[in-house]
């Protein structure tokens, strides 16, 4: 259970991503589909690239629930540990739970399992039909998820940059040994993390953005059916 995009493709839930433009959409299957329907092998799933006039339904999958008192939603599962990021609002509350800070008013946690409770999946459609597109943005890198972030958390687009160091930005590079991810600062690269494969850098820089939105409430769900107090 994490937060994740879904969408329903002939009656069937998947996960998905939307890119490269904001019609398209990834399914992904981790186990092989029915050879009709057409999907691709990659590296440890499966993946179909549709429009959405072709799915059934789209929405985001967010799992919410309470850590120690305090409202939380779960933005990666490791097992017998989930990735857990703060909805509340005290800062000083939240680092007494012990939540880690990653930015500024961002904070989030490893926490056992056991320990997350009331755990509720929280479905919030989105739109399969989009409004009419701006005007042609100048060419860019192809990524496959280049207009995820800002689609599903409202994040400004000048808080990321793909294949291109942009001060104040978080960034994603292609690199000899892989991709990395890090914060452009100062003329310098912090907090630098280095990934395999394309798709866990993107996964890693979406989790991050999705924290900040978190707190900026972009991606906040009505948490009082996961426990939280009256009057926060």
């Amino acid at each position: 259970m994490r937060y994740r995009l879904m969408a329903t493709y002939r009656g069937v839930p998947y996960e998905a991503g939307v890119g490269p433009s904001g019609s398209d959409v990834v399914l992904f299957a981790a186990c092989p589909p029915p050879e009709e329907l057409g999907f691709e092998p990659a590296t440890g799933h499966w993946r179909k690239r549709v429009i959405r006039a072709e799915v059934d339904a789209l929405w985001e999958s967010r799992p919410v629930g309470t850590f120690r008192d305090e409202p939380c939603i779960v933005l990666d599962d490791l097992g017998d540990r989930l990735h857990i990021a703060y909805l509340g609002e005290d800062a000083g509350r939240a680092a007494s739970v012990g939540y880690w800070q990653v930015d500024r008013g961002v904070f989030e946690l490893l926490a056992p399992r056991e320990e997350v409770t009331g755990l509720i999946e929280q479905r919030v459609e989105k739109p399969l039909w989009l409004s009419p597109p701006a005007a042609p943005a100048a060419p860019g890198p192809s990524y496959p998820y280049d207009s995820v972030l800002a689609d599903l958390a409202a994040i400004p687009r000048e808080a990321y940059a793909l294949e291109t160091e942009t001060e104040g930005a978080m960034c994603l590079m292609r690199g000899a040994d892989g991709f990395e991810v890090f914060v452009a600062m100062d003329g310098a690269r912090h907090e630098a993390r280095l990934f395999p494969d394309e798709e866990a850098a993107y996964f890693y820089l979406f989790g991050v953005l999705a924290a900040e939105a978190v707190r900026n409430r972009a991606l906040l769900p009505a948490v009082s059916a996961a426990g939280t107090r009256p009057g926060r």
